[in-house]
């Protein structure tokens, strides 16, 4: 399994046994079939499965609780990034445009929204997909019609987005250091986050009508209320490049931390709504965990590059 580094799909185990220690905690591993994969992003399928994307593979993979994996290869010039379930029962992903498959396996490519150099994508509150891009924000319905909107500051990075509670998009803004507010008609608010240099990459919506993200490059994890209030928190261990998150069935945010050069292994990160984070080692030499979701069985489920 170590000389397949970069071709694995990581399940965590630990979540059902919140109270145990770090040492104590489960992790199992299923390596996917291609070699050289580098899976990035993974999301919650309505077929009760798990679905992440294959960079290096340029598939789209499929793996069911019990671990038994299926891909779909995809056009050579389509290598996928991110992805997320959408409101039509299908997957959606980013990559040379965006792309649909449905849990059968049929694809749909929208090459025309390869201009806009989509990032990452998640559903939006308006029955359209929503994703980051070059300059824009840009919106698909699922029809495939593509639309986007500017935000105020040049290059902002595209980082994730997500629906928040109060029915808006809520991005982060990677090279400008910012939090983003669009609403559906397209009208933005920026918050500077008060690290300076932090690289906010990751958003979800958290179980306390708040936003959370990671902060790559400051090494917290950031939480902003709906009217713009933002609290940080630090990570334990030095330079572990915090990237994915998303919320877990225990009420607290999970979180990657992707650099696995500072100690030649990574963590598993958790933290609860009142700031307290608690740090999981996982397993597996050089690991570099970036995507991570909760699964249709109540686990956390992440992918290593």
């Amino acid at each position: 399994m170590l000389a397949a580094k970069g071709c694995k799909l990581i399940i965590a185990l630990f979540l059902i046994l919140p109270a145990l220690s770090a040492q104590q905690m489960a992790i199992g591993s299923y390596s996917i079939p291609t070699y050289a994969s580098l899976p990035i992003a993974v999301a919650t399928g309505s077929d009760g499965a798990l679905w992440f994307t294959e960079s290096g593979g340029c598939k789209i993979g499929r793996i069911t609780t019990p671990g038994y994996i299926t891909e779909f290869p995809l056009p050579v010039a389509s290598c996928p990034y991110w992805i997320t379930a959408g409101p039509d029962g299908a997957l959606w992903f980013t990559g040379n445009g965006i792309g649909r498959i449905t849990t059968a396996g049929v694809l749909t490519l929208y090459p025309n929204a390869a201009s806009l150099g989509p990032a990452q994508i998640a559903a939006g509150p308006d029955g359209a997909l929503w994703f980051t891009a070059t300059n824009v924000i840009g919106r698909i319905t699922t029809a495939g019609a593509i639309s986007s909107y500017s935000v105020p500051t040049a290059n902002y990075g595209s980082g994730g987005i997500v629906t928040g509670p109060d029915g808006s998009l809520w991005f982060t803004e990677l090279n400008a250091n910012k939090i983003g507010r669009m609403t559906t008609a397209g009208m933005v608010t920026e918050y500077p986050v008060p690290t300076a240099g932090s690289g906010p990459i990751g958003i979800t919506s958290g179980p306390d009508g708040a936003l959370w993200f990671t902060e790559f490059y400051g090494n917290k994890i950031g939480r902003i209320t709906t009217g713009g209030a933002i609290d940080e928190y630090p990570v334990p261990t030095a330079f572990s490049e915090p990237w994915g998150v998303t919320v877990g069935p225990d009420g607290a945010v999970w979180f990657t931390e992707s650099n696995p050069f500072r100690y030649f292994y990574s963590n598993m990160g958790r933290i609860t709504t009142a700031g307290a984070i608690t740090e999981y080692p996982v397993p597996v030499h050089s690991a570099r965990p970036i995507g991570i979701t909760t699964g249709p069985d109540g686990e956390i489920w992440f992918v290593d590059d």
